[in-house]
């Protein structure tokens, strides 16, 4: 594109030109003549430099670069101001190909208290003969995410054409613990565990189909390590995997829709991450996920949006054993007879968001069904079919005190649904249902007013009811969670 800007004409050669009588046309007679008066002029000013000495047009390789000309220059530190070039306000190649880079320090201090077994057959403190040990932890965490995206297009209105994004992720921990046998499996093992790891969340390729209508109606076909929420809250599934999603928008974004496949990827035991730089190809599961869902705007109500889903779960992991890094095994869960099965699961859910006049509402349920092999309990990380449930009943609120200052505040009352589970993992006799209160306050702290640096600090704290006491001893298990976030 090119950008120009256009000169004035010739200068007078006096400093104080006459001016010349202009042309006078046919007026209406009703409309009175107003003559021209010109503005005082001073003999011994500075006269305007000639057009030959201006040069009548001045060109830009593109619009983005006009502003240079009035001593706007770029700034790759700033990611506001100065036309960054790493967020994507203007081409790093060609005419349309932008890149953004978004870089993120994750900052986590946790200390807390709950209940924890005993050492196995060597503990740390002598004379412990009871069931549970010292219930304290803390942890350190820190995180890392390089985000890399790189699109062609124009993107004011219309979708990019293209979509490369590529996210590494690196994690370290140091994790205390007053007992054995918790961070690692051998009875040795210290109670002091550093780690880190390095994971993929995003590596994908995003390719525009076609549009549908004037209005960027369109379909695109994703491909690739991806993110996908099934729900507006994550309430089934909030995951990061592999697979190829085809997904678009009708009726001016009223409607909007997801065909996806996704193959369930092995994550780092201490991170979470996406375990594929250490373990390559074989991170890939033998579980995979088919969905399909629909979202309508403004339905059944102005402002309130509804969601239709349909999600299967294919598992052939029956038969499998799987240790965790820490020695600590996973598949099947150490429970019961300790035989993991295959299962196939159908999900049919149902969920809004959105606001029903003055009452906002977030609303989600599923319907499942399907069949499992053996299994009787199957816990993490595959689908737990035998649970005792839970009924929460929560209140809470936010005050917003300053611009930068905000403090949430929330109560919930947790209660078992069935227990029948539990007395028989437990091989225990009547358990009460009512699990206790949970209280926690937040306070979150945004000194520049942006997201750029956020601080969080909460406490939280479950007062034990009758079902609690009856697994646990009787203490009050709380958490401090300290949070320092910054974005670039």
């Amino acid at each position: 594109m090119l950008a120009s800007a256009l000169v004035g004409s010739a200068v007078a050669d006096e400093p104080c030109p006459q001016p010349q009588p202009a042309e006078t046309g046919r007026r209406s007679p009703t409309i009175p003549v107003i003559p021209y008066e010109p503005e005082p002029c001073d003999p011994n000013r500075i006269a305007p430099a000639s057009k030959e000495e201006l040069g009548s047009l001045q060109g830009f390789p593109d619009r983005w670069r006009i502003v240079e000309a009035i001593g706007i220059k770029e700034n790759l530190l700033d990611p506001y101001h100065g036309h960054n070039r790493l967020k994507g306000d203007r081409p790093m190649f060609g005419e349309d190909w932008y890149l953004a880079f978004i870089g993120i320090s994750d900052s986590v201090f946790e200390p807390r208290s709950f209940p924890l077994p005993v050492g196995g057959p060597v503990t740390a403190r002598p004379e412990s003969l009871n069931t549970f040990g010292s219930p304290k932890t803390e942890i350190w965490a820190q995180t890392f995410a390089l985000e890399t995206v790189l699109y062609k297009g124009n993107t004011t209105f219309k979708p990019p054409d293209w979509e490369f994004r590529f996210t590494p992720v690196l994690n370290l921990t140091r994790v205390s613990a007053d007992e054995r046998g918790l961070l690692r499996a051998p009875a040795d093992a210290a109670k002091l565990r550093y780690d880190s790891a390095v994971g993929l969340q995003a590596a994908f390729v995003d390719r525009h189909l076609r549009n549908v209508s004037p209005n960027y109606d369109f379909d695109s076909i994703r491909v690739g390590i991806q993110p996908f929420t099934s729900d507006f809250r994550g309430f089934l599934l909030n995951d990061s995997m592999f697979g190829a999603r085809l997904f678009g928008i009708r009726s001016s974004n009223r409607f909007q829709y997801n065909l996806a496949w996704f193959r369930r990827l092995d994550k780092d035991t201490n991170s979470g991450l996406n375990d594929v730089f250490s373990r390559g190809l074989s991170a890939l599961r033998d579980d995979d996920v088919f969905a399909a869902n629909l979202y309508v705007q403004d339905w059944p109500t102005l402002g309130f949006f509804t969601q239709g889903t349909v999600i299967h779960n294919r598992n052939r992991e029956g038969g499998q054993i799987q240790y965790d890094d820490n020695g600590i095994i996973q598949r099947p869960a150490s429970l019961g007879v300790e035989r993991s099965g295959d299962y196939d699961v159908t999900y049919l859910g149902l969920s809004g968001d959105g606001h029903l006049g003055s009452l906002n509402l977030s609303t989600s349920a599923y319907y499942a069904m399907g069949h499992a092999e053996r299994g009787t309990f199957v816990d993490r990380p595959q689908s737990n079919f035998a649970n005792p449930g839970l009924k929460l009943i929560g209140i809470g609120a936010d005050f917003d005190l300053t611009p930068t200052l905000r403090v949430s505040t929330n109560v919930n009352w947790l209660q078992f649904v069935d227990t029948a589970t539990l007395r028989i993992a437990r091989a225990q006799g009547d358990i009460d249902k009512d699990i206790g209160l949970d209280a926690s306050i937040a306070v979150i702290w945004r000194p520049m007013a942006i997201q750029n640096v956020v601080g969080r600090l909460s406490v939280a704290t479950l007062v034990p009811g009758a079902g609690y006491r009856d697994l646990f001893e009787d203490q009050t298990a709380y958490a401090v969670l300290g949070n320092l976030v910054l974005t670039y």
